[in-house]
């Protein structure tokens, strides 16, 4: 069975986003047919417009329900918002006249929701409901599931496809970091994620593992719903041999002051665990030495400890992993992830539950 983690894998296969986007119903409408032995399932031509309905599975009451397939990967705005308005409005201006009792309309998005777009769709489904129809999101993390279970991942993903060229047994998390510019700095990175490989964690990042068409920023969003922690590590970036703090500074209780020798990392080894903190996601960061301790990097305000390293000629990589310090964070990190990506089973008695721990 092929491991399916991210959908850019589909949209390379099929040539890009274009040829994604043609095959995303197609695909939609194969796992519906798999999942419905003995109903009729129909998938709408384009031509002359579909009426709102891409896909539709009729039901043993006499009901159908609707399938609307939007191949939004970025985030959602507005216009995309319109075009899924537009669609549901297309459907019921015209359901009548096709006399459908529709059960339950169906949103399939080859993502999963940001907060925000979560806040807009159960304001979209709330206010749908009160034409008597049942609305339901399909996100791209279970369509992913039902794709692999009924057997066309392989078909759609690439025969015996491996996405993450790692096992099914490792859990994802991002690890943030600037491009190493120094050999060391290098060094530092292969020695850890071959640690985290080895502790059963991988390691994904925008712009190393994987790429995408989108926005910096919308991309990293999407990988931090797909992972289960966040990893980071602050390298010195940008050298500041002398400056001036609050240079001008005439308002009480504000001094201005002279800097020098200063390090400070890249904007993104701030950005990134402020996401996945949001998230909630378990949060780890490394700084090398002499890097500012300020935003994310200030102990003050994150509150815990936060490890420091140095990357020495002098010293070899190896000493800082093998290090008392690090082996102890490292296993209590990885236990925190394994345990946000264990499974709940809600069946169970709060006393069974910590059993099962």
């Amino acid at each position: 069975m092929a491991n399916i983690d991210s959908w850019e894998s589909f949209i390379r296969m099929h040539g890009g986003i274009v040829g994604a986007r043609d095959c995303f119903e197609q695909v939609c409408d194969e796992l519906l047919f798999k999942e419905n032995s003995g109903r009729d399932v129909h998938r709408m031509h384009s031509a002359g417009g579909d009426g709102g309905i891409d896909i539709y599975v009729s039901n043993e009451d006499g009901s159908v329900d609707i399938y609307q397939c939007k191949f939004f990967r970025d985030h959602l705005d507005s216009s995309k918002w319109e075009q899924i308005k537009s669609s549901f409005k297309t459907l019921i201006s015209g359901h009548s006249k096709l006399k459908l009792n529709i059960r339950t309309w169906y949103l399939c998005l080859p993502k999963q929701l940001l907060p925000d777009e979560i806040a807009t769709y159960e304001k979209f489904k709330h206010d749908r409901e009160q034409e008597g129809i049942c609305i339901r999101l399909i996100d791209g993390k279970d369509l992913i599931l039902r794709i692999t279970e009924v057997g066309l991942a392989d078909k759609w993903f690439g025969a015996n496809s491996d996405l993450l060229g790692t096992s099914n047994n490792l859990i994802p998390i991002y690890l943030s970091y600037p491009t190493p510019h120094t050999s060391l700095q290098l060094k530092f990175i292969e020695y850890l994620k071959a640690d985290l490989i080895k502790r059963g964690l991988y390691p994904r990042n925008v712009g190393s593992s994987e790429y995408s068409m989108d926005a910096p920023l919308t991309a990293i969003s999407r990988v931090m719903t797909e992972v289960q922690g966040c990893l980071c590590v602050a390298f010195r970036r940008v050298y500041i041999e002398n400056a001036v703090m609050k240079k001008g500074a005439n308002v009480s209780d504000q001094i201005q002051e002279n800097m020098s020798q200063y390090w400070y990392t890249s904007p993104f080894v701030h950005i990134e665990p402020a996401m996945a903190f949001q998230m909630k996601l378990p949060t780890l960061i490394f700084k090398e030495k002499d890097v500012a301790r300020e935003g994310m990097l200030d102990p003050a305000i994150r509150g815990i400890y936060l490890p420091e390293f140095e990357l020495s000629a002098e010293e070899p990589i190896s000493a800082f992993f093998e290090s008392q310090m690090y082996v102890q964070l490292i296993e209590q990190y990885a236990e925190k992830v394994l345990w946000t990506s264990k499974p709940i089973n809600r069946e169970c008695s709060v006393a069974e539950f910590f059993q099962k721990r």
